[in-house]
């Protein structure tokens, strides 16, 4: 509670119906006018104390794109008019440069960021395995060769060659029951 305010909240004449306040109609003499220590300067971009430039998150950095460039009405890619197109690295490094960036639909987006290795999809990384002649990365493997992604990292982790992790069928071991006593 504020100094001077009753603590069992009864008013005991502090403050009084229709009493005007002490500083009605009065400015705040520090931040006020040529007071203010930042009066007429701007304090957008580099000036404003909390700009981080390149350090900046690349969330940051995609906000502040889409502040200097208009709003984008059709995919770079496919060309498809949509209510979501995003503005998208082109080179993955996310510099300070308005040239590095080109509009892309949420699903050329995805794909763009997929094929440079910069996504990841339901939480598998994306290390991109070249095998004859594909480059395509973990998670898109195991769809192709219908073995889930964990047990081919599995496979590699356990240091299979590349072609025996996507090639090998998958073998369970059979259990084994209690053998039948001889009679």
């Amino acid at each position: 509670m504020p100094k001077g305010y009753p603590k069992n909240g009864i008013n005991k004449g502090w403050f009084k119906k229709g009493q005007i306040s002490h500083n009605k109609g009065k400015k705040c003499p520090w931040s006020s006018g040529k007071n203010n220590i930042w009066f007429g300067k701007k304090r957008s971009g580099k000036l404003n104390p909390a700009w981080k430039g390149e350090n900046a998150s690349t969330w940051a950095k995609h906000i502040w794109v889409s502040s200097k460039k208009r709003k984008p009405k059709q995919c770079s890619l496919c060309g498809k008019k949509s209510k979501w197109i995003d503005w998208a690295n082109k080179n993955h490094q996310y510099k300070r440069k308005l040239k590095d960036y080109i509009a892309l639909c949420r699903s050329c987006h995805r794909k763009y960021d997929i094929k440079f290795n910069n996504y990841k999809v339901k939480g598998h990384s994306q290390k991109l395995i070249t095998f004859n002649k594909r480059k395509l990365s973990l998670y898109e493997w195991s769809r192709i060769v219908n073995i889930s992604s964990a047990t081919l990292n599995g496979r590699l982790k356990m240091g299979w060659k590349i072609k025996d992790v996507l090639l090998k069928p998958l073998t369970f071991i059979k259990k084994r029951g209690k053998k039948k006593p001889k009679r």
